[in-house]
């Protein structure tokens, strides 16, 4: 595990010198990805160069790593868990080896299949491979989006870095803020894949490589989604006696390792299963990490002790009460993700992981349960909302309008009318932007509300779906949705940059590539059923697991920041609204002072606002005008 960067220069403009003072410095900004080593490939055309944290091989698996005449060298970061199966093959065919790292693996698969090798790796990764003998560059980032990979090109230069603090170390890359992604930022706190909020700045998408020849990118897709049910899966047990041998296996990939490991443990069901499997396979207590919230709407420690004692794990509660917020900690979580990242759950993520680096280097969550199992509340609400999608968009969105008007009546707080409402709003949009609509953060009344200027709303980058999609269930749609949006750009972009700032590696068992082909072959009613998801996982874990941990209701690990309203709080919102710079050109900040000032009175939920979305909303306007700060971002 680590952090990679470099440039390329294609035509040899640049200069070795300054190519390589330039890298040094982009490398230094990934300390914290690799505190235990560094490495560094310096030539006329390209200076590329890594941070290490030491997991496998200690000894020797110091990068690069070339090949045997020294003609390819590869910087990885990450973890190839089927590493020694595929030695194996590569071993049958007459390949030789130095070291007893995955890096070497990946070199002498590339030798062997070249640019269909990332088919091949199972684990997470993004890395680059040099073809010194034919000037040319390859990278690959993993299926699902678990490491990151950010780049910038022109004029044949093309810069790359595993974090944007980093990659824009490099002086010649302009910080210009894209208003496309502006746009998508606003509505959904997303922006899709390749772009980013910076103009010219992209990230290689999921499950994608991309060569750099003769100052020429190619970007190919070498993994798709594609659900297919089995229909030979007829009952409950068919399915568990699929499931169950592919679960324990991808954990058991997942514990190669020559430092000790631990796991998150919420006292949700994915965690728990996670801890479960890794003591059936360890000799020893696993060593389990929860967060305590002062909190308590917010708080699973007392699920997740009762979990750990059932599984007699060496168990570790980290507090964090109600005013832990400060400004330096807003600062800190900006430089680690480079880009406004306004999902509150950063915070309680970062302080875990700092403190679980205290006592192991790599640690396995949850991470893909829901997205793979059907486990989030949202798919039930969506298979119920779709039943009314044969409804014309115009009475649909008449009904939302109608139950809105309700809603400013003050007849006491109601979820399910705050639901439906929101159900009929999403019906009300076209077709391939519902999944976008329903979870925005600011609506698109909302949106046009905060720009001075008429704003135009085209959200294509969310309504690119494959071929298939329109033979899929509901279900199995809006999980894809999930798949290739949520999934990448909030919840592994969370993990990533909060344990990595900790120089702590996060593994995610459920995001096993065959688990995943598993789960996708499963009928919709063993993923969700009698209004629960999770189902199968559910009846596969029931003897090893304490009841408490199927029958609580399904929380979030999002950081209530409304309740930490602190001075320290309130004085920031007021430092960044009040002096805005050039964004007072674009946005209305009468009304952004408006939506803060109400939002740090409120103190309950209304029919038309929860406490909860006001607080959030003010949270993604502070990431994103203290990052445009931050980084002197041009308007």
């Amino acid at each position: 595990m680590c952090g990679i960067c470099g440039v390329y220069d294609s035509f040899g403009r640049v200069g070795k010198d300054r190519l390589k003072e330039t890298v040094i410095r982009m490398n230094e900004a990934i300390v914290h990805r690799g505190p235990d080593d560094f490495g560094f490939y310096h030539s006329a055309k390209c200076s590329l160069a890594m941070r290490r944290l030491a997991i496998i091989d200690l000894e020797h698996g110091k990068q690069p790593i070339f090949n045997d005449d020294s003609t390819l060298c590869i910087f990885f970061n990450g973890e190839i868990y089927n590493y020694l199966d595929l030695k194996e093959i590569l071993l049958a065919k007459g390949y030789k080896f130095k070291t007893a790292s995955d890096t070497e693996v990946i070199i002498k698969g590339y030798e062997e299949w070249g640019e269909d090798m990332p088919q091949y790796l199972r684990g997470m990764f993004a890395f680059c491979i040099l073809d010194i003998k034919r000037d040319k560059l390859f990278l690959a980032r993993d299926r699902f989006g678990e490491k990151p990979l950010y780049y910038h090109l022109k004029d044949g230069i093309l810069s790359f870095s595993s974090e944007i603090d980093s990659l824009l170390k490099n002086n010649s890359i302009p910080r210009r803020l894209n208003h496309e992604s502006l746009k998508y930022y606003l509505a959904s706190t997303l922006v899709p894949e390749p772009y980013t909020m910076l103009k010219d700045v992209m990230t290689l998408p999921v499950g994608c490589c991309m060569t750099l020849e003769k100052g020429e990118v190619q970007i190919k897709k070498y993994f798709s989604i594609n659900y297919q049910t089995d229909n030979s899966l007829k009952t409950k047990e068919d399915v568990v006696e699929m499931v169950s041998p592919i679960l324990d296996q991808a954990v058991k990939r997942q514990m190669v390792s020559d430092v000790p490991i631990g796991s998150f443990l919420s006292g949700g069901i994915d965690s728990s299963t996670v801890v479960a499997k890794l003591s059936q396979l360890s000799e020893n207590p696993v060593k389990t990490f929860t967060v305590k919230f002062e909190a308590e709407s917010h708080d699973e420690s007392k699920i997740a002790k009762e979990t750990a004692q059932h599984l007699d794990t060496n168990h570790h509660e980290i507090f964090i009460p109600k005013k832990e917020f400060s400004e330096d900690l807003f600062w800190d979580l900006l430089e680690h993700t480079g880009l406004p990242f306004p999902d509150t759950s950063l915070i309680p993520s970062y302080l875990l992981t700092q403190e679980i680096r205290k006592h192991v280097k790599v640690a396995l969550s949850g991470d893909g349960g829901d997205e793979l199992f059907g486990g989030y509340d949202i798919f039930q609400w969506w298979q119920k909302i779709t039943k009314f999608s044969f409804l014309p968009r115009g009475l649909s969105s008449l009904i939302g309008q109608t139950l809105t008007a309700i809603s400013g009546l003050d007849i006491g707080v109601n979820d399910n009318l705050r639901r439906l409402r929101k159900g009929f709003e999403v019906l009300s949009q076209p077709e391939k932007l519902r999944f976008l609509s329903m979870n925005m953060m600011f609506s698109m009344q909302e949106s046009k509300r905060l720009f001075k200027e008429p704003l135009k709303f085209d959200y294509k980058g969310f309504a690119n779906f494959p071929p298939e999609f329109d033979s899929w269930t509901p279900l199995r749609q809006i999980m894809y949705y999930r798949m290739m949006h949520d999934l990448p750009l909030a919840m592994l972009t969370k993990v990533d940059r909060a344990s990595m700032a900790n120089s702590l590696e996060v593994r995610a068992p459920f995001l096993d590539v065959d688990l995943f082909e598993a789960s996708s072959k499963i009928p919709d009613t063993f993923l969700i059923n009698e209004g629960k998801g999770k189902y199968i996982i559910r009846e596969i874990m029931k003897p090893y697991l304490p009841a408490i941990v199927f029958d609580h209701p399904k929380r979030g690990f999002g950081m209530p920041i409304h309740n930490n309203y602190s001075d320290n709080f309130r004085n920031l919102v007021r430092s960044l609204f009040e002096s805005p710079g050039d964004l007072k050109e674009i946005f209305d900040f009468n009304h952004i002072n408006d939506l803060w000032q109400e939002a740090l009175v409120q103190k309950k939920d209304t029919q038309k606002l929860s406490l909860y979305r006001s607080s959030n909303q003010i949270w993604s306007l502070m990431q994103l005008v203290g990052w445009i700060k931050k980084y002197n971002v041009e308007i």
